[in-house]
């Protein structure tokens, strides 16, 4: 009697259940499309074309705006840059800005003296130029007996060195650094010659230099360059203009700086630089060489990189 009425319970949980999946509706069959009707699908050479060409664009965005590498073809900053060090430049640290709270939150400040800044030059502005800013809007500036004075008083500097030109040149025997780099000491104390050349210049040669560049090497018609020139007529011929800056390279028997050519105005400066990423020992000029002479500068690279890189100075902060 039990073994029937479970059975009997059995099979009608059974029935039960077999009524419950009934009620649920069939899952439809999708009919197949055809291939021509499917979605557009993108080929294995577009998504990389596509990846490159948004990789570029995020590219040109930080060169033009945040950062820009750089190498140094000549002596004029040695021993703080040597010639073939390649570097990279802040763009953005001395973007203008309307309001102080922008200071606060972005990496941006104002030009300072001593910061090493890159140009361009005011003769062409198709060049680049990398310089130590020495004098500042409003400083009353002069160079007596090579030494620097700021509003009268003389300015330490311990970044400048005064080579013996006589000793000009590289030294094969240890990756192509400066002769005399690891002995010769900076300061105006330590100097190993004081040339009697004309570099002790006042306010009113600095100022005669540069509007001279601006009125023959510049185009007149732009409203930069006669902004610029004004600015210069309204100074007191003893102070550094407005939005006007001078700047000195660090090896200073062995520079065209702005003793020769001038004040750099404010639109012509790109940015700080920042950071030596590779130090590598090259020959003086190189970027003027042309023909097999240039492409052998590039050739030569893998085969010197190791005996001409001088991994001490990669990735040093430039100060």
């Amino acid at each position: 009697m039990l073994y029937f009425g479970a059975i009997k319970i059995r099979s009608s949980a059974l029935k039960s259940k077999s009524k419950t999946k009934s009620d649920k509706p069939k899952k439809q069959i999708e009919p197949e499309i055809p291939n021509e009707d499917l979605p557009f699908k993108k080929g294995f050479f577009r998504d990389w074309f596509e990846v490159i060409m948004y990789g570029l664009a995020i590219f040109m965005f930080l060169k033009g705006f945040v950062f820009q590498n750089f190498q140094i073809p000549t002596s004029s900053m040695e021993n703080s840059l040597l010639i073939g060090d390649h570097l990279t430049a802040n763009k953005c640290v001395y973007s203008p800005y309307v309001w102080d709270w922008e200071r606060s939150i972005l990496p941006i400040k104002p030009i300072e003296r001593g910061d090493v800044v890159v140009f361009k030059y005011p003769k062409d502005v198709r060049q680049d130029y990398i310089k130590r800013c020495i004098g500042l809007p409003g400083d009353r500036f002069e160079i007596r007996n090579h030494q620097v004075y700021i509003n009268g008083q003389p300015l330490r500097e311990g970044y400048t060195y005064y080579k013996d030109l006589r000793y000009k040149g590289r030294d094969k025997d240890n990756a192509n650094y400066p002769l005399h780099f690891e002995t010769l000491k900076p300061g105006i104390e330590n100097a190993e010659a004081i040339y009697p050349v004309k570099t002790d210049v006042t306010m009113k040669e600095f100022m005669a230099h540069t509007r001279r560049s601006l009125l023959t090497l510049a185009p007149i018609n732009s409203p930069y360059y006669k902004e610029w020139i004004q600015k210069l007529s309204k100074t007191d011929g003893f102070t550094v203009p407005d939005d006007f800056y001078l700047m000195m390279g660090d090896n200073r028997n062995l520079s065209e700086d702005s003793r020769f050519w001038g004040l750099v105005p404010r639109p012509l400066i790109e940015g700080r630089a920042y950071c030596i990423w590779w130090s590598y020992g090259e020959e003086e000029n190189t970027h003027t060489l042309k023909g097999f002479d240039l492409v052998w500068t590039y050739l030569r690279v893998p085969i010197r990189f190791f005996t001409h890189t001088h991994w001490e100075r990669c990735f040093d902060i430039i100060e």
